[in-house]
This record gives C-alpha cells, structure tokens and sequence, in this order.
C-alpha cells in the first residue's frame, strides 16, 4: 500500500460515531473504508485485495476486539477465505495457494505516511497464523489498532463495499476503479456522476509505474493501456456489480487530455 495521508480529524469523526453505535449498524458481508484511503494509489492484487475486505467485514466494532498489544484479531475460515476470493474450482482449494495470498496480502499491506503530525510506518496487517493440522483450517488476522478509524462503518465520507459484489473481480484494476468511484457516489443524488483523471492518475491508482505501457522506442502505447486496464475493469463493474459505467476520451488539440467516466448505482 502506498502513503497515507490523511487529516486526524477522521480519527476523532470516527471515534464520535463509536459512542453513538446502534446494533443495526454493523451489517455482516460489508465492509468501509475511509473515502480518502481509497482514493489512494495501491499497489496490490485482486485476491489478496479480497481477503482484506473479508477481515475488515467481520471487524464487530460493538465489541472489544483489541487484545494487550493492541492488535484487532479477526478469524476466518478457510472456506470463508475461498469464498471471498471468489473461486471454486478444485485447483484454487489448496491451503498453500491461499497462504500465498495471504502472504502477499501481509507484504502489500504496508503503509507510510503522517498523522497527528507525526511519521508513521507500519503493516495494517503485521501478523497472521493459522493451524494447517486442524479439522477447519482457520486463520487469524492481526489487524494494527491505530489504523481502525479508518475501516468503520461511518455514514460519511466513508465508502461501502460488499463482498458478494467484489468477490466476483478477476482483475486488480476492475477492483480499485470500482473502489474509486464509489468514493464519489453522491448518496443524496440518483442522478449520473462523474469523474475525470489524466493518463497519470488513472496509472497511479492502478499502481502503474511510468513506464508501464510503453513501446520499445519509449512512446505511449495507449490502445494496449485502455484495453488491458480500463475497458477490462469497466467491463467486469458492469457485469459484476449494481454500477453502469461508461467513459469517454476528452481531448485538445487531438491529445487526450483526460479521461471522464460517468457512472451510476443502481440499486
């Protein structure tokens, strides 16, 4: 994951939701993050993608989830860990290949940034073990505490997201598009949004480098780059999930300037 940026007043917003928590609230096969951590560029995969929306749906924040060290621990099934990601062919039902996405998930967590004022470093996910000898293979996700205010389920400038919808994602950049633009789902408006992002943006939060799909003599090849990232993930949100999106090229002087999706939740 890349740096985090992000004020402390979401911190205190989320800690002045928590003393007015309702039951009702939590809702099982959901999960939130804060919009502005969406928004963020990430560099990780789909599957492993999957796995942190199943931890961050089964965190039941009407109890205490921290123990001493100040670690949320969530556990999960093996079945539940398959089930998220999506896949049920015998050949993806292997513990080892699900403990290789765990693994990835654990490196790719990583996060740098300020908050408070202060740098911090760290792994949201810096621990998980699990018991490949038992009759039900269950893991258990250590979740750092500092980070939680920014996985509640807050009714503002917070983004949902379900599981049974995501789950469905082949593709990382179907993932982290879908994301993207729910963070900018205008709840009180039924009415198409959009939004627009330059080349570079749209590589950014893909997790591309610059380089990322460019000829040999260095150019630009853009037919390559919005066939395999942009029409692949608008094609899978569209068929997958309950957002229609569409985009279009919007250019000066026959150069793209920018790209703007338009797009709508139907529910």
């Amino acid at each position: 994951m890349p740096e985090l940026n992000i004020l402390s007043e979401m911190e205190n917003h989320a800690k002045d939701y928590l003393n007015n928590w309702h039951d009702e609230d939590y809702v099982y096969g959901k999960y939130a993050l804060s919009n502005d951590f969406v928004r963020l560029p990430k560099d990780i995969d789909t599957q492993p993608l999957k796995v942190l929306g199943l931890i961050l749906s089964k965190i039941d924040f009407r109890k205490d989830n921290i123990d001493l060290s100040g670690n949320v621990i969530v556990s999960c099934t093996l079945a539940e860990v398959m089930n998220a990601c999506g896949q049920n062919n015998s050949e993806y039902k292997n513990y080892e290949y699900y403990k290789n996405v765990i693994e990835k998930l654990i490196k790719s967590s990583y996060v740098k940034g300020e908050i408070d004022g202060k740098d911090v470093m760290g792994y949201a996910v810096p621990w998980v073990s699990a018991d490949k000898s038992a009759t039900q293979i269950t893991f258990q996700f250590k979740i750092f505490n500092d980070f939680l205010p920014y996985f509640q389920m807050l009714s503002r400038n917070y983004t949902i997201i379900e599981l049974e919808q995501a789950k469905r994602f082949k593709s990382r950049f179907s993932y982290t598009l879908y994301m993207n633009l729910l963070s900018w789902v205008n709840k009180d408006d039924i009415n198409e949004n959009y939004r627009f992002y330059t080349t570079k943006q749209l590589k950014e939060m893909f997790g591309l480098s610059k380089e990322d799909y460019c000829k040999k003599d260095g150019k630009f090849n853009r037919t390559e780059f919005e066939k395999k990232t942009i029409e692949v993930a608008i094609k899978e949100i569209n068929q997958n999930t309950r957002m229609k999106v569409e985009y279009k090229k919007n250019k000066i002087k026959n150069r793209v300037a920018n790209y703007q999706f338009n797009f709508i939740e139907v529910l």
